[in-house]
Protein backbone atom coordinates (compact mmCIF):
# COMPACT_ATOMS: atom_id res chain seq x y z
CA UNK A 1 0.00 0.00 0.00
CA UNK A 2 1.31 3.38 -1.37
CA UNK A 3 0.38 6.94 -0.77
CA UNK A 4 -0.92 9.18 1.70
CA UNK A 5 -2.97 7.88 4.81
CA UNK A 6 -2.25 4.04 3.91
CA UNK A 7 -0.79 3.96 7.72
CA UNK A 8 -4.60 4.45 8.36
CA UNK A 9 -6.28 2.06 5.83
CA UNK A 10 -5.51 -1.28 8.17
CA UNK A 11 -6.43 0.50 11.59
CA UNK A 12 -10.32 -0.84 11.32
CA UNK A 13 -9.32 -4.54 10.46
CA UNK A 14 -6.48 -4.47 12.37
CA UNK A 15 -8.79 -3.44 16.10
CA UNK A 16 -11.21 -6.26 14.76
CA UNK A 17 -8.41 -9.26 14.65
CA UNK A 18 -6.80 -7.83 17.95
CA UNK A 19 -10.54 -7.99 19.75
CA UNK A 20 -10.67 -11.59 18.80
CA UNK A 21 -7.84 -12.54 19.69
CA UNK A 22 -8.35 -10.79 23.20
CA UNK A 23 -11.54 -11.95 23.46
CA UNK A 24 -11.92 -15.16 22.01
CA UNK A 25 -8.64 -17.07 21.23
CA UNK A 26 -6.64 -16.68 24.17
CA UNK A 27 -8.87 -16.88 26.58
CA UNK A 28 -10.55 -20.05 24.80
CA UNK A 29 -7.35 -22.40 23.35
CA UNK A 30 -7.96 -24.71 20.77
CA UNK A 31 -7.83 -28.25 20.28
CA UNK A 32 -7.14 -27.89 16.60
CA UNK A 33 -7.83 -25.98 13.11
CA UNK A 34 -11.79 -27.13 12.99
CA UNK A 35 -12.50 -26.04 16.84
CA UNK A 36 -10.68 -22.67 16.47
CA UNK A 37 -12.80 -21.89 12.75
CA UNK A 38 -16.07 -23.20 14.35
CA UNK A 39 -15.14 -20.60 17.86
CA UNK A 40 -14.55 -17.72 15.48
CA UNK A 41 -17.16 -18.09 13.20
CA UNK A 42 -19.31 -17.97 16.52
CA UNK A 43 -17.94 -14.96 17.89
CA UNK A 44 -18.10 -12.85 14.48
CA UNK A 45 -21.73 -13.60 14.31
CA UNK A 46 -21.68 -12.60 18.06
CA UNK A 47 -20.09 -9.88 17.30
CA UNK A 48 -22.07 -8.41 14.51
CA UNK A 49 -25.36 -8.60 15.83
CA UNK A 50 -24.04 -6.91 18.99
CA UNK A 51 -24.93 -3.11 19.37
CA UNK A 52 -21.89 -1.02 19.17
CA UNK A 53 -21.29 2.33 20.99
CA UNK A 54 -19.02 3.80 18.09
CA UNK A 55 -22.33 3.30 16.15
CA UNK A 56 -25.09 5.01 17.79
CA UNK A 57 -25.64 1.78 19.79
CA UNK A 58 -26.40 0.12 16.08
CA UNK A 59 -25.68 -3.58 15.15
CA UNK A 60 -22.66 -3.45 12.14
CA UNK A 61 -25.37 -6.29 10.38
CA UNK A 62 -27.83 -4.18 10.14
CA UNK A 63 -26.21 -1.10 8.99
CA UNK A 64 -25.03 -3.18 6.03
CA UNK A 65 -28.11 -4.83 4.97
CA UNK A 66 -29.11 -1.34 4.92
CA UNK A 67 -26.44 -0.07 2.91
CA UNK A 68 -26.36 -2.18 0.49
Amino acid sequence: MDGKGSALDNIYIERFWRTIKYQHIHLNPAADGISLYIGIKKWIEKYHFKAHQGINRQKPQYLYLNAA
